[in-house]
């Protein structure tokens, strides 16, 4: 028998996605709250713009989820799980939900991060990140809204761009003047040359 969630998720064309998600969603049963925080989408515009030349549409985007039941609930099972992954493989195992031109779906991935943006850039600012250093981090978003709506002819996040944002949430790339870097772990054991 399907769950409640597997079958919201099959409403919204959402392929498999981690068990954890179930445990969130039974825990956040009988929950009225809106999934996204349309105090938090001004606050981080206002501090940090954001959304750019977006912010509206993100806005608009936010109320229409929040409007619809199972996107609603959808949307607040996978935030709460991208604030609980601890890592780039944890949070790119959510399914990406289908553009379809609604701006509800080209945004949605957006909306799933969107509470963890704030944990993002204080995990950055305690490790030492100026806000000069933190704006790179900011114009990401603007940057990948970009590039989706250069690709697709619609502003949003899709797929490649969760993940990209995620690895930027993380600390795990950031950028010096034109450089950007990505921290990763070397596979097996790298061994410092010997000097003469």
């Amino acid at each position: 028998m399907k769950t409640e969630l597997r079958m919201i998720a099959d409403r919204l064309q959402l392929g498999e996605y981690p068990e954890l998600l179930e445990e969130i969603f039974e825990s956040q049963k009988g929950s009225t709250a809106p999934a996204c925080d349309l105090a938090l989408i001004d606050a981080l515009q206002q501090e940090h713009g954001l959304f750019g030349k977006y912010y509206d549409l993100v806005k608009k985007a936010a109320e229409g989820i929040n409007a619809d039941p199972d996107m609603n609930l959808w949307v607040r099972a996978a935030a709460e799980y991208c604030l609980r992954s601890d890592g780039y493989v944890m949070a790119k195992k959510l399914p990406v939900i289908k553009r379809d031109g609604s701006l509800e779906r080209d945004f949605l991935m957006l909306m799933v991060m969107l509470p963890r943006i704030p944990v993002g850039f204080k995990r950055l600012t305690d490790h030492g990140f100026t806000k000069e250093e933190l704006w790179d981090m900011e114009y990401a978003f603007i940057s990948g809204m970009s590039i989706v709506e250069e690709q697709s002819g619609r502003p949003g996040i899709d797929g490649v761009y969760y993940g990209w944002l995620f690895l930027y949430l993380q600390g795990n790339i950031f950028r010096v003047d034109t450089m950007q870097f990505e921290l990763r772990n070397l596979p097996g054991n790298v061994k410092q040359p010997e000097r003469r």
